[in-house]
């Protein structure tokens, strides 16, 4: 499968997946959009007839025209208002259209994005094949990290973690742990029946319920 990536601007898109991010953060667009937008990024910055377009997007039907348009007005609005109205899709007046600003993804770039997307597959898959106790692998990759420091070690456990006697507040002092991170650690944790905070005698919990 085609793996190469290609950047325009602040976007960059998969074209063996068809998946547009801005940032890093993926956006959300139809099926067509997504093929008008990989036709244009094959094209490396050069005018893309409507012709080819129907030929290519919808292959073997009987298209009118204006469909081009809706879908070409819904990329450059999902992409014109993550760049403050700067457009990549240029209308070529009799012609068709054309991405500009396109640059193509270093090798080792993609590779080692490639790797690591596999290694996390491994990791889940490993432990998934421990269900009855919750594994660090289960974890996101941050917030495995970040929590491997008290140990030493990212094969920690929940009661490694319950040991330590922390209380809500001494979470936040670890930098760049957030609320996210504490409701992924808190969930991780209650599959096992355990807490992530102190607790307290009779039961009660040093913690906010809200959190």
């Amino acid at each position: 499968m085609d793996q190469d990536q290609i950047s325009f601007g602040p976007f960059r898109f998969d074209l063996g997946h068809s998946k547009l991010s801005f940032q890093g953060a993926p956006i959300n667009l139809g099926s067509r959009a997504l093929d008008i937008l990989r036709v244009l990024a094959l094209a490396k910055g050069n005018v893309v007839s409507k012709d080819q377009l129907l030929d290519e997007v919808w292959p073997g039907l009987a298209v009118a025209e204006n469909n081009i348009q809706v879908h070409i007005s819904a990329l450059r609005k999902e992409l014109d208002k993550r760049t403050d109205g700067e457009s990549f899709i240029v209308t070529v007046p009799g012609r068709g259209y054309r991405l500009v600003g396109l640059e193509r993804l270093p090798e080792t770039e993609i590779v080692e994005r490639e790797e690591r997307r596999d290694q996390r597959a491994r990791e889940l898959e490993e432990a998934a094949r421990l269900p009855e106790q919750p594994n660090p692998l289960q974890l996101p990759p941050r917030l495995r990290n970040m929590l491997a420091n008290p140990f030493g070690t990212p094969d920690f456990t929940p009661d490694d973690i319950a040991a330590l006697e922390y209380s809500v507040a001494m979470f936040w002092t670890i930098p760049n742990f957030g609320l996210k991170d504490w409701k992924e650690l808190k969930t991780w944790m209650e599959r096992a029946g355990k807490s992530p905070v102190l607790q307290r005698g009779g039961g009660g919990r040093h913690s906010h319920d809200s959190w």
